[in-house]
């Protein structure tokens, strides 16, 4: 795991503790038509296929910081719809593949759309369940051989998720977000967010 992850880990950790301890609130929507901003960083774990890959010998590492940066717009009390744009990392491999020195990374990006599922618990909490489409676009920087090998691919996969959304302020909340991409031209991935909200 890239030490650099810990840090941030650790804030998830510990925001996501506060926001348990927040104060009730009342979570009910205040009319319909409610936007949302939102924004948030997480951990990813990208899956590759090249770990079952008999040609590939090496090292994989596929967890790095991952970013979303999106809106929301809540059409009724109990379903939202949302898009983002989502940075889902690199993954660094290092090996050798048939034989040739083999080193690089892979990066996904790409912006989503999802329709939510909200079901209340009390105290300013809400479940959430997503399902959506993910239009990825993924750069893989390599030197095979000592040769530059550098690719590119795209695609439109699934996604789906759950998370815990706590009503902070009248206008705020905070997200923490389980979400798993499908496929991906690899293996798919699983993200962990933690997103603050603004509700216009």
């Amino acid at each position: 795991m890239n030490p650099d992850l810990f840090p941030l880990t650790t804030g998830l950790v510990a925001l996501a503790t506060l926001a348990c301890q927040a104060p009730s609130r009342d979570v009910e929507v205040q009319g319909l038509e409610v936007f949302s901003l939102r924004g948030g960083a997480g951990l990813a774990v990208l899956h590759s296929s090249r770990q079952d890959d008999q040609s590939f010998e090496g090292s994989l590492d596929g967890e790095d910081v991952a970013f979303a940066l999106g809106f929301g717009y809540r059409a009724l009390p109990f379903l939202s719809i949302e898009s983002a744009y989502s940075n889902l990392g690199e993954l660094e491999f290092n090996g050798t593949f048939n034989g040739a020195s083999s080193a690089g990374t892979l990066e996904t990006t790409g912006t989503q759309a999802t329709v939510l599922g909200h079901w209340p618990v009390g105290n300013g909490f809400e479940l959430l369940g997503e399902v959506g489409l993910f239009a990825w676009q993924s750069e893989e920087r390599e030197r095979l051989g000592g040769a530059s090998d550098d690719d590119a691919f795209e695609g439109v996969d699934p996604l789906i998720g759950l998370g815990l959304q706590a009503v902070l302020a009248e206008a705020l909340a905070a997200r923490l977000s389980w979400t798993h991409y499908f496929d991906l031209n690899e293996d798919g991935a699983d993200v962990l967010l933690l997103q603050l909200l603004y509700f216009l």
